[in-house]
This record gives C-alpha cells, structure tokens and sequence, in this order.
C-alpha cells in the first residue's frame, strides 16, 4: 500500500474519533446542566423557606 493510503486511512480515523469526543463531550454538558438545575431547585426552595420564616 502506498503512503498516501495510509494518510488518508488515519486522516478519516481521526476525524471520526473527534466526532466521538464531542459527542460524549456534550452528553456529559447535559448531564452537568440537569445536575446543576437540580442544585438550582433545591437552593431556591431552601431560600424560600427561609423568606417565610
């Protein structure tokens, strides 16, 4: 095989292993969004609570 071959067998693999990244990057940024809305609601219920006391 020549090395043109093998450049471009790496340049897709690469290519297709950033797509990868970023994809888990951003299942993890929803996760992180859902956590820190969760975290969100609880302090806003806590702060409530203490207006009416």
């Amino acid at each position: 095989m020549s090395s043109e071959l093998y450049f471009m067998v790496g340049a897709i693999l690469a290519i297709a292993a950033t797509f990868v990244m970023l994809e888990v990057a951003s299942i993890e940024d929803e996760k992180d969004l859902e956590e820190l809305e969760k975290q969100r609601t609880m302090w806003l219920k806590a702060r409530q609570g203490k207006k009416s006391d």
